[in-house]
């Protein structure tokens, strides 16, 4: 479960290539911004996200009182998170490769202008 203080957004907005995610509301209001889309939430609402669906996500505190929020995953490992409005680009390894890394994890962060062709470096 995690809070968020008013105008506080969730995460970045994002998407995902392998993780479904499941989110349920349990306090307070806000809006959740999907694709081009934009709908307002609140206390009881259930989001449905399904990994590779193509439309990346966030969901911010629009009101003046804490949102709570249960976020579910399938936790599956590698992940690879899309962040299109920044540019970026995550690959999180380990479990769960959401969660809080440890020792075994891999979690790196990169902007997708850094690409690199597939041979680039190789003699």
């Amino acid at each position: 479960v995690s809070v968020y203080a008013p105008g506080r957004a969730a995460f970045p907005f994002h998407s995902h290539r392998v993780n479904d995610e499941l989110f349920y509301i349990m306090e307070g209001h806000g809006q959740v911004r999907i694709g081009n889309d934009t709908h307002n939430i609140k206390q009881g609402d259930f989001i449905g996200l399904p990994a590779d669906s193509g439309n990346a996500h966030q969901i911010k505190n629009t009101g003046d009182q804490p949102l709570k929020v249960l976020a579910l995953s399938s936790s599956l490992s590698p992940e690879v998170a899309e962040y299109p409005e920044i540019g970026k680009i995550g690959v999180l390894v380990g479990k769960p490769p959401m969660g809080e890394p440890d020792e075994r994890s891999l979690r790196k962060f990169f902007r997708m202008d850094d690409a690199v062709e597939y041979w680039d470096g190789v003699d």
